[in-house]
């Protein structure tokens, strides 16, 4: 009984992990893409409505 119950939550925790590993890749991918949004705002500051088209890009990605 106690052996299928640590089969069990090794299972679960093999998951677990699994899922963190995804979820961490995707934040990563985000952050990269969050970072290049800043940068390209960065370089048009000057150009009002790039920056602003810029940003509103960046706001979408972090919601």
């Amino acid at each position: 009984m106690i052996a299928i119950l640590i089969k069990f939550l090794q299972r679960l925790a093999q998951a677990l992990d699994k899922l963190a590993q995804r979820e961490a890749a995707k934040a990563e991918e985000k952050l990269k893409q969050a970072a290049d949004l800043v940068a390209r705002a960065n370089e048009h500051r000057k150009t009002f409505g790039h920056a602003s088209r810029t940003a509103s890009a960046l706001k979408d990605l972090v919601s």
